[in-house]
């Protein structure tokens, strides 16, 4: 399975949607200890630009389109909290390694039963 995060994230609906907003003071350390802990590689050091990239793996080709996760900006906006989420679960559904609930424990959020 090909993963194109640009086109297949808009598409998740999250379950825990309303969980977004309680993301309003997150910033790129916490992104990237999340990605971490869900298993992803964070290139800190690509380019010239503010942002990290997050990939699958260490050894996969970030010039290939399934390897992107997602880009992480330092500065951080609250419209692009819900899209992040989404670009993590849409990863972790298709390739089958983690669930929304991961994401959003990685994120140091627990969700009520």
């Amino acid at each position: 399975m090909q993963f194109h995060n640009r086109h297949s994230h808009q598409a998740i609906t999250l379950e825990y949607g309303g969980l977004v907003d309680r993301l309003k003071n997150t910033k790129q350390k916490d992104w990237i200890k999340a990605c971490r802990s869900l298993g992803l590689v964070v290139q800190e050091d690509r380019g010239k630009g503010s942002h990290c990239r997050v990939v699958r793996s260490e050894d996969c080709n970030p010039s290939e389109p399934d390897c992107l996760v997602m880009t992480i900006p330092r500065t951080q906006l609250s419209a692009n909290q819900r899209a992040h989420v989404k670009q993590l679960v849409a990863f972790g559904l298709a390739y089958d390694r983690y669930t929304e609930k991961d994401v959003w424990e990685a994120l140091g959020i627990k969700i009520k039963h």
